[in-house]
């Protein structure tokens, strides 16, 4: 759908919302606490003009979280089909360090 030059052409922000995240797919009960987060939530929004970008850090922080609790990791084979088909840039970080190839930065407020 984002190839398409209606909506590849108009898209300037995609926002997403980590406010409470699920790392886990949901499965079992209740809100349970990251603890990448000391047993909180991440609180976050995410903002880019890159729809593949902010794919791959929200997924890159999933993956983290998954690691901490031995789950398995998902595919995102799908974010390098998308790159590949030149709709943004994928970069997968499973540990924490700085993006290479993204530019993301981390605002506190």
């Amino acid at each position: 759908m984002n190839r398409h030059p209606q909506i590849k052409n108009k898209t300037r922000i995609i926002i997403g919302d980590g406010l409470i995240g699920v790392f886990d797919r949901g499965e079992g009960k209740g809100r349970k606490g990251w603890k990448s987060f000391n047993n909180s939530f991440p609180g976050s929004i995410f903002i880019s003009a890159d729809p593949v970008a902010i794919d791959s850090v929200m997924a890159s922080i999933i993956i983290r979280e998954r690691k901490r609790h031995q789950l398995r990791i998902l595919s995102t084979e799908y974010l390098s089909d998308a790159m590949n088909n030149g709709l943004g840039i994928c970069e997968i970080n499973e540990e924490k360090s700085e993006f290479k190839k993204i530019n993301y930065s981390i605002m506190k407020i």
